[in-house]
């Protein structure tokens, strides 16, 4: 269940949105998406509202919780162990990411078909706020720092009974 503050997120996930035929990768929901990035980025997700929900003991590994789902979107908070780093991956839809807690580094590739090359790198601190849609959402996460972070996801996809975003993860060499 999601807290009381976090009410408008989901109010604003619900409005509009497109909906994918089956096989088909869904299309990023511009003015949804736009919208919710907009919410998060003045200050409509406080950390401390949502601290509370994830476990961040310190144990290693990826700590995921999904704090809301319905069949178009789901809400999922990440608490990332210190030097956690997700496999290179893109994903079934949308999503817009905030990172409450901690520091994270995304790294962005292209598919080369033989190799991937490296993109760009991203450095993004408490309260950066971004958002991607497949194509071009290749990359991989990290967490670079001594302590564990916290970030907030809100995918275009139903990600209950432990469904995942992910639609493929690559094991190609880097160029």
């Amino acid at each position: 269940m999601v807290a009381d503050g976090g009410l408008r997120v989901v109010q604003l996930a619900r409005g509009g949105g497109h909906r994918a035929r089956a096989g088909h990768r869904r299309q990023y929901p511009q003015p949804r998406g736009v919208q919710l990035a907009e919410h998060v980025r003045t200050g409509g997700v406080d950390a401390e509202m949502w601290r509370d929900l994830v476990v961040v003991a310190g144990a290693p590994g990826l700590h995921r919780e999904v704090l809301h789902a319905e069949r178009t979107f789901s809400i999922q908070t990440v608490a990332w162990a210190p030097g956690e780093r997700t496999p290179v991956h893109d994903h079934i839809a949308w999503c817009v990411v905030a990172v409450l807690a901690g520091t994270l580094t995304e790294g962005r590739y292209r598919d080369r078909g033989s190799h991937l090359e490296l993109a760009g790198q991203l450095h993004c601190p408490t309260g950066r706020v971004d958002g991607f849609a497949p194509p071009g959402d290749l990359h991989h996460v990290h967490n670079p720092g001594d302590g564990p972070a916290v970030s907030l996801h809100i995918y275009g996809a139903d990600l209950r009974d432990g469904r995942t975003s992910v639609r493929r993860v690559y094991d190609l060499p880097v160029r």
